[in-house]
């Protein structure tokens, strides 16, 4: 069912008379839904960069000519404020929003150049999306030739856009364990299962046109790394501090980073540089989701326990191999301040080699 037929439905039942399907007060009320549509993606989507492009598209849409509504735009704003209070590591968004707030606040600007101004700036930032995903992939490519297998954490739309500019016969015959991601799972008021990071992560390398593919509980990591069965992890990251290199992803990534560290396994973290900026990262948040089923015969069990879940890690620079963006790679271990990014170099996996040899 369409947001339009479902209006349909409540205009029949409440709107008054007068008020029929197409008139200007009919779209008002299906703008209403979108904004409110957009706001559930942003809130549930599990990846900072699908996260970031649904709120271009709904930047753009409510700058369109025969919208150009001031009121949704801010409002939209607005949440999107509300939302980096419990995702504060999404840095993406949030150096969107800083340049907004400078538009909206600028008070040379009546309401309609405003938007012109918006509108200007969410279709280059469009724009740039493509131009930036092509080169992430170009200067990511050559660490995925080796067909050595590796490790995904934590569903990223960054990482499963670099599988997929890999040749589909050296694809084909590369490894990729799934981690679960135990902390995203939910479960709905009759204890179905209704979301599974890993388990969404591995629908979308299927269609990149990975074979290998093996899905493992979070606790057995440490157990695949051990035996020489992970040879690389890859992740993507929702915030990458300026300062000091580190990044930010959901809870779990800290750990399998420490594993990395433990078995001497490269780590690799695949951004595009708008997500490099000033990382806020609260770890006492927890993660307001239906994560723990009912166990038979235990039915009052969760209600009498705090159930704690942190929705974020930080992981620090100094266990990060490399940071891949479109503008280069950066090694963190050796150069924090990551605003600046080095060029990238055909000569990355020689420096690589030196600089883990180094450090060992």
């Amino acid at each position: 069912m369409t947001i339009r037929s479902i209006l349909q439905v409540f205009h029949a039942l409440l709107c008054p008379q007068g008020m029929g399907v197409g008139t200007k007060y009919e779209e008002e009320h299906i703008h209403q839904m979108q904004l409110i549509r957009s706001n559930i993606d942003v809130e549930e989507v599990s990846s900072a960069s699908e996260a970031y492009n649904t709120v271009l598209r709904t930047f753009e849409r409510f700058t369109r000519d025969d919208v150009r509504s001031y009121k949704l735009i801010h409002s939209y704003f607005d949440n999107i404020e509300k939302v980096l209070k419990y995702r504060p590591c999404h840095t993406l968004m949030r150096n969107l929003n800083e340049r907004l707030s400078t538009i909206f606040s600028d008070p040379g600007k009546d309401e309609g150049k405003k938007i012109d101004f918006v509108k200007e700036l969410i279709t280059q930032q469009i724009a740039e999306r493509d131009r930036i995903e092509k080169k992430i992939c170009e200067n990511a490519k050559p660490l995925l030739l080796d067909k050595k297998s590796m490790l995904v954490y934590g569903y990223s739309s960054k990482v499963t856009s670099v599988l997929r500019a890999v040749p589909v016969d050296i694809l084909s015959e590369t490894e990729v364990y799934v981690a679960e991601c135990r902390g995203k799972m939910q479960f709905n008021l009759i204890d179905q299962m209704v979301y599974n990071d890993g388990l969404h992560y591995i629908k979308k390398l299927k269609e990149c046109g990975v074979k290998k593919l093996h899905f493992i509980p979070d606790n057995s990591v440490a157990n695949f790394m051990r035996r020489g069965l992970i040879k690389k992890v890859l992740f993507g990251a929702n915030g990458i501090d300026q300062q000091s290199g580190d990044f930010g992803h959901t809870s779990g990534h800290l750990m399998i980073a420490d594993l990395a560290i433990i078995y001497n396994i490269p780590l690799y973290v695949i951004a595009d540089s708008s997500k490099i900026g000033n990382l806020e990262y609260r770890d006492y948040i927890n993660r307001d989701i239906r994560w723990l089923p009912k166990y038979k015969g235990h039915s009052d069990d969760n209600s009498s326990i705090n159930l704690l879940n942190p929705r974020e890690d930080t992981v620090e620079a100094n266990k990060i191999t490399m940071i891949i963006t479109e503008n280069g790679i950066q090694f963190p271990k050796h150069n924090r301040n990551i605003a600046k990014i080095s060029l990238y170099t055909t000569e990355f996996n020689n420096r690589d080699e030196q600089a883990r040899s180094k450090d060992s």
